[in-house]
Order: structure tokens, then C-alpha cells, then sequence
């Protein structure tokens, strides 16, 4: 695996940090852990990121916003989005 491939992930949710966090220790990725979307894109602009996740919540438009931010200012970088899937009983 590439040593500089660079990952930003973005979430407010303290478990799913964790979770991602001790994924990604036992791969050789370089990952940067956000849970504020201007500290994000701060670094985002700062740094060298191959790719972009971040955890949407359909009701905050500030991760929206984030990433509007990050497409528009790098076009190339993928951003990915990670979100809950309603299990049956939520559909109705």
C-alpha cells in the first residue's frame, strides 16, 4: 500500500470516529479525523488528501456545505459519503 495516500474523515459522531480511527491504524493509510466542519475544511485546504469521507447527517446542512466546499475548491479529490440505512422497520 501507497504511504502518502492521505484520507480526511469527517463526523460528529464520537463512536463512528473511533471505529474508523481503529480501522485505519491497522492499514498504512495516513487518516485525519474531523468532528468540525470549519477545522476540516481548514485542513483540507492545508493539506494533501487522496480522498474524502464524511459521515452525512440529512438535517445538517453545514456537512452539505462541507461538501460543496471541498468539490468546489478540488475537483479531482472523491468525496464519499457515509450514511445510516433505515432498517426495515423505520420504512413505512
Amino acid at each position: 500500500m501507497n504511504n502518502n495516500f492521505s484520507i480526511l474523515f469527517y463526523s460528529k459522531d464520537k463512536n463512528l470516529r473511533i471505529c474508523i480511527q481503529d480501522y485505519f491504524k491497522k492499514t498504512t493509510f495516513s487518516l485525519n479525523v474531523f468532528e468540525e466542519e470549519t477545522t476540516a475544511f481548514q485542513n483540507f485546504q492545508s493539506g494533501k488528501f487522496n480522498i474524502c469521507l464524511i459521515d452525512y447527517i440529512p438535517e445538517d446542512n453545514k456537512v452539505q456545505q462541507l461538501a460543496i466546499m471541498i468539490k468546489s475548491s478540488e475537483k479531482t479529490i472523491p468525496v464519499i459519503f457515509l450514511c445510516d440505512h433505515p432498517s426495515r422497520e423505520d420504512i413505512s
